[in-house]
Formats: structure tokens, sequence, C-alpha cells
């Protein structure tokens, strides 16, 4: 049985805690908090996973300096952003593994900043989001980092903060040639 399959059985039936406990908030965010936190573990624990895998390995381990990378941006395989995001981590001495654990916290990060504007339901949610869109966040690193940053777009834009929403909407962009439509 594979990873996504052992996570998607695991949040499906924890969703249906959400309809267990209708006059239980604080039961039901608990929940919340443990299966997000479960779903957050069991994709960020993945090794060296995906369909891009042969692509993205090689890349990360011969990912040229910053310096190299904006003197020759279209000399990149991939888009600007995802490279030099690349390249920052790889001098850091970060592995591939931490590389990809780093996009999946970022991710989670902001599905959670982005859960908590809902007031029920939220493990239902996290359920249809992992189903849905588990190779988003399985395997497909600069578009989950691109949705990551649009959704804090989305959510600085709601705070009425300019600036941060711009950043927000440039990062998007940068990390993935499906956000110029943002």
């Amino acid at each position: 049985m594979s990873l996504i399959t052992i996570i998607s059985i695991i949040i499906i039936v924890l969703a249906t805690t959400d309809f267990m406990f209708p006059n239980m908030p604080r039961l039901k965010n608990d929940i919340f908090k443990v299966s997000f936190f479960l779903i957050y573990f069991l994709f960020t624990i993945k090794y060296y996973y995906g369909a891009d895998i042969h692509t993205y390995v090689p890349q990360y381990e011969n990912i040229p300096s910053v310096a190299y990378i904006l003197a020759h941006p279209f000399e990149m395989r991939f888009e600007i952003g995802y490279s030099i995001f690349c390249s920052i981590l790889k001098s850091l001495g970060c592995s591939y593994w931490c590389m990809t654990a780093i996009i999946s916290t970022i991710y989670f990060i902001a599905i959670y900043t982005l859960f908590k504007h809902l007031k029920t339901k939220k493990i239902f949610a996290l359920m249809i989001l992992v189903v849905i869109d588990n190779n988003l966040i399985f395997a497909a690193f600069r578009q989950c980092l691109s949705a990551s940053f649009f959704i804090f777009m989305v959510l600085s834009l709601q705070k009425r903060k300019y600036i941060e929403t711009a950043i927000c909407a440039l990062l998007t962009i940068l990390f993935h040639k499906s956000g110029i439509f943002v």
C-alpha cells in the first residue's frame, strides 16, 4: 500500500469525527490539531518520491550559485524563484530531502493559516484537500511553493497588507509559471 493511500485512509477516517461531536468544539479542535500534525508529518517524511524525481534530484545536486542564476536566468531548467530557492538551500548544506521538507512545511503553514478562518469542519476540509490534491503536496514542489505564496497573498490581501500582497504575488509568479495568472 502506498504512502498516499495510507494518508488518504487516515484522513478520511479522521474526517468522520467532524460529524460525530457536533456540540464539542474544543474536542473537535484538538482532533483537528492532531490530524493536521499527523498529515503534515506523513507528507513530510516522504523520501525521493514523485514522477519527476529523475529531473528534480540532479537539478538540485548540480544547482549553480545564486550569482550565476541571476547572471544567466534563461539557462535555468526551472523557474528562477525555484532555482534561487534551491541554490540557497544547497549552499546552506541542505540535502534534497531537507529541501522537500522545507517546501512541505511552508505549504502546511499556509494551509493551517487559511484553515484558522474556518469555524467548523476543518478536518473534513483537510480531507478534501488531501484526497483531491495529494500530488501537489507530495511531488509537485514548484507548484506547491507557488500555491503556498498564493494562499499567503490572498490572506494578506484580506488584511489589506498591500506590500505583503505584492511580494507574495511576485513569489507566486517566480516559483511557477502558472503563477502569472495571479
